[in-house]
């Protein structure tokens, strides 16, 4: 597999960028942060989806990109003479994911969508995801591990690497297995009980059926001949029953006629009375017939003589209004004359207040215009700062630099112009200086006049604000004068019209005297005529009497008739309570004892029914512990299994490490002969995977050697490692590989070592990466991409030297 370019939109912090991959060794280097890692994760994602992304799917796409911008990564590369380019992306607001490969430049996509992609480049590449990581991708704490943990620890490291780890894995399942299948047995033997037991119950619950059955069929018959006694005697009871409730029903009707014929014997007598009383009250109506039209003639004079009062009353009333409305007049014209004496105080207010009002605009707009320039002066007195500040810096990075250095902006050696330089830098510095100096003179002059102007805007609107108290204060004696000038033109209004109505009651005269003598006889004329409609009230009461009285005779010799009718009809009927209570007796007992069978058949069935289940319930157990025998022997048989299972795959792995650290050794050897220039021809690794190195006839723990020796050792056992896992996978060649920040601390002549050694690998990698953040081995690298981050936008760029 050999890369050609890769693409990214709005990934992680890349906005648009495009890489072509050359051969041989890449280094990509910028500082921590940047994006150098995202670029081999760029690969990752394209190749496997988000399962090589270190964050969730969204946070993939770029924080800067909008919502409805996608997030897209486009990688070309070569593989057994086939050329591939696949797409993945990320779609609008919700992330929605899709996917995309195309071969040998055809039109048609050979999968799309993520799981077709996702399987395609898996059989392509013939490992999953897992094993692509381990075997392209190293990192500095992963040598470290294999030189500086324990033994066992640095076991455990390269076997989990190496994926021999699985296999414990598998080894420890087994085991649970094993565990749970003898557990399981075990389970089961503790609820085995004796088949036999149960089945000598089965039979002599058969048995005890039969007796059963027997007792139902004789309770059948019994019910039976009890039923046939019951419907006989029941025919008799229901004839005595109609007879009892017809001879209840007419008792009733009796008891009922004879309460309503002495109800009615009642109210007859009740109506002789009243009729008596009645005629009484008709003469005594008679008597009072002259007290009635003397009512009549009073009661036209009392009332003429009232609305002769009320007319006086008003005389008197209006009277009293118009002298209280002509006293009020004068009152309201004595408060208009005092209001308008302190108008006159106000009469030149509102030309004041419009005078100060076009004063304060005028200095208002002084005022805006002195700020203005303020705001100009300011900036520009900023920008001289930073320009002198900016000269600063400069001065001090050349004098630092030195006449032997190069320039920072054009690469030149500075030699004798390096004087020149600091000398034009400081005049440059001067020059703005002087003009700073000028414009902050200019800036005391624009404070003064804005301080000015700030303090006469402050005395104006004192002024103001007594002006508006006074405009307060006339406006409140204007809107008094309206209302006592519009409460004045009320009163005139209404004295006019009291006075008017004064001189229509002019000729009217009132005697209390007669007035109060009319009122007494009224008053007691009042209370005869009261009586005389209460007794007129009564006897009209009279017909509607005399019609009731002959109603009530009526129905009396009706309910007479009823009562000779029921007394003939319950002779008729012929009811004997005795014989009525006999049949009743003998059918209760007839019930009794045939209810006593029915429950003892009921109890039969019932006992018929648990045995049943019963049976039912042994069945069961015999089938169960039947069952119990057979998961045993099952159980038994797979515990076997697993048992030889777990002998085979100790075997594997036995056999397995045994054939992979020779492997380790002979391509780790190979490697360490290459880039030492065949100075150390071989490389031994013991049971714990530490390594010694053969210096001509002994070999020696890696400890001897140098640091860089050491460093060069780890790293071809890491390549190595890889080589095998990639083998081991069975997928397709893989012709690159990532170190990731492999130089850690080391010195010059280590990192420059180190990279000479790694060009020596070329032969074995097309492409070698190597992510760095240390700027200063970039002069090392034949080919460079260096990361550079947008301080404002946090975005990055991808720059590509070659030198």
């Amino acid at each position: 597999m050999f890369l050609r370019t890769l693409k990214l939109r709005n990934y992680r912090k890349f906005r648009n960028e495009m890489i072509e991959f050359p051969e041989g060794v890449i280094g990509i280097i910028g500082p921590n942060g940047v994006g150098k890692s995202s670029i081999l994760e760029a690969i990752g994602w394209a190749l496997y989806g988000n399962v090589m992304a270190r964050t969730e799917k969204h946070e993939v796409k770029s924080q800067n990109a909008t919502a409805n911008e996608d997030c897209r990564v486009e990688l070309e590369f070569d593989m057994t003479g086939h050329c591939y380019k696949v797409i993945r992306e990320l779609k609008g607001g919700n992330a929605f994911s899709n996917a995309l490969i195309y071969a040998n430049g055809n039109c048609e996509p050979e999968a799309q969508r993520d799981s077709g992609v996702n399987e395609y480049l898996k059989n392509l590449l013939g490992m999953d995801y897992v094993t692509f990581l381990r075997t392209i991708y190293a990192k500095q704490k992963d040598l470290a591990a294999l030189s500086l943990l324990r033994p066992e620890e640095r076991k455990k490291v390269i076997r989990r690497m190496l994926n021999i780890d699985r296999i414990d894995i598998a080894i420890t399942q087994i085991r649970s297995d094993k565990r749970q299948k003898e557990d399981y047995i075990k389970g089961i033997e503790i609820s085995l009980e004796d088949v036999e037991e149960f089945k000598a119950r089965r039979k002599k619950i058969l048995s005890e059926q039969v007796e059963i059955k027997k007792s139902i069929s004789e309770l059948n018959a019994t019910v039976s001949l009890l039923l046939e006694e019951r419907v006989k005697i029941k025919k008799e009871k229901s004839i005595q029953d109609q007879k009892y409730k017809t001879f209840n029903e007419l008792g009733k009707q009796k008891a009922l006629l004879h309460e309503k014929q002495s109800s009615l014997k009642k109210q007859l007598e009740e109506c002789f009375n009243d009729k008596k009383e009645l005629e009484q009250k008709n003469k005594e109506l008679k008597n009072l017939k002259p007290k009635e039209q003397e009512y009549t003639k009073i009661k036209a004079e009392n009332k003429k003589q009232e609305e002769l009062r009320l007319k006086y009353q008003a005389k008197v009333e209006l009277k009293e209004n118009v002298s209280e409305k002509r006293e009020d007049i004068k009152d309201r014209e004595k408060k208009l004359s005092a209001i308008m004496e302190k108008l006159k105080a106000f009469e030149n207010v509102d030309k004041e207040f419009n005078k100060i009002e076009k004063d304060m605009r005028s200095r208002e707009q002084k005022r805006r215009i002195i700020e203005k320039r303020a705001k100009k002066n300011h900036g520009e007195s900023e920008v001289l700062k930073s320009k002198i500040e900016e000269l600063s810096l400069k001065k001090n990075d050349i004098s630092k630099l030195g006449p032997g250095s190069k320039c920072p902006t054009c690469f030149r050696e500075l030699g004798k112009t390096h004087p020149d330089i600091i000398r034009h830098i400081e005049s440059e510095k001067k020059a703005y200086r002087k003009e700073l100096e000028v414009i902050n003179q200019q800036k005391y002059g624009i404070d003064k006049k804005h301080k000015n102007i700030l303090g006469e805007l402050d005395a104006l609107v004192g002024k103001k604000n007594k002006i508006i108290q006074k405009l307060k204060k006339k406006s409140e004696l204007d809107q008094s004068l309206k209302e006592q000038r519009d409460e004045l033109k009320n009163v005139e209004l209404n004295l006019s019209k009291n006075e008017e109505k004064l001189k229509k009651l002019k000729e009217i005269k009132f005697d209390k005297k007669i007035y109060e003598q009319l009122s007494k006889s009224f008053e007691k004329l009042s209370k005869i005529m009261e009586n005389v409609i209460a007794l007129r009230n009564e006897v009209q009461r009279i017909p509607k009497l005399l019609e009731k009285t002959k109603s009530l005779k009526i129905e009396i010799t009706k309910s007479d008739n009823a009562l000779k009718v029921n007394n003939q009809e319950l002779k008729e009927l012929g009811f004997d309570g005795e014989t009525y209570n006999y049949v009743k007796t003998k059918y209760e007992e007839v019930s009794e004892r045939l209810k006593g069978q029915q429950m003892k058949l009921q109890g039969k069935k019932h006992q018929m029914e648990l045995s049943k289940q019963e049976l039912v319930s042994v069945n069961k157990d015999i089938r169960r512990q039947e069952k119990y025998r057979k998961e045993i022997k099952k159980s038994e048989i797979d515990l076997q299994y697993l048992q030889r299972l777990e002998s085979l795959i100790e075997d594997f792995r036995l056999e397995l490490t045994g054939r992979i650290r020779p492997l380790l050794e002979s391509k780790a050897s190979y490697l360490f002969n290459e880039v030492t220039e065949g100075r150390y021809p071989a490389m031994e690794l013991d049971e714990n995977y530490e390594v010694s190195i053969l210096d001509g006839n002994q070999a020696y723990r890696l400890k001897r050697f140098s640091g860089g020796e050491e460093d060069l050792a780890n790293l071809c056992l890491r390549i190595a490692m890889s080589q095998v896992i990639a083998e081991r996978s069975g997928g397709a060649e893989i012709n690159f590989i990532a170190l990731d920040e492999i130089f850690g601390s080391q010195d010059e002549k280590r990192k420059q070592s180190i990279l000479n050694s790694i060009n020596r690998l070329s032969s074995q990698f097309r492409q070698i990466f190597l992510i760095t953040h240390i700027e200063d081995i970039k002069e090392m690298f034949y080919r460079v991409l260096r990361i550079e981050e947008n301080p404002v936008t946090k975005e990055s760029s991808i720059i590509i030297d070659q030198l």
